[in-house]
């Protein structure tokens, strides 16, 4: 948490901010996505196959399967 209080203060104008100013906010940046992966915002997704596909599993998916994952399982 102090590297990325360091970081803000280092990196940000007291007043206004750009997307330059933001993007040398990389610790910020990585704690914001790994707290995604770790705690995402909805514990299911849902995603359908517009054609036939093979997971990384290596499951086989027919066209307009529906394929339901839960991400929590997928994050830690």
């Amino acid at each position: 948490m102090t590297i990325i209080r360091e970081e803000i203060n280092n990196n940000l104008p007291r007043t206004g901010c750009d997307q330059e100013n933001l993007d040398k906010l990389v610790y910020l940046h990585a704690t914001l996505y790994e707290t995604m992966r770790l705690y995402p915002p909805a514990p299911f997704q849902r995603k359908t196959s517009i054609k036939p596909d093979m997971l990384p599993s290596g499951h086989k998916v027919d066209a307009n399967f529906t394929v339901i994952f839960f991400l929590y399982a997928m994050g830690g």
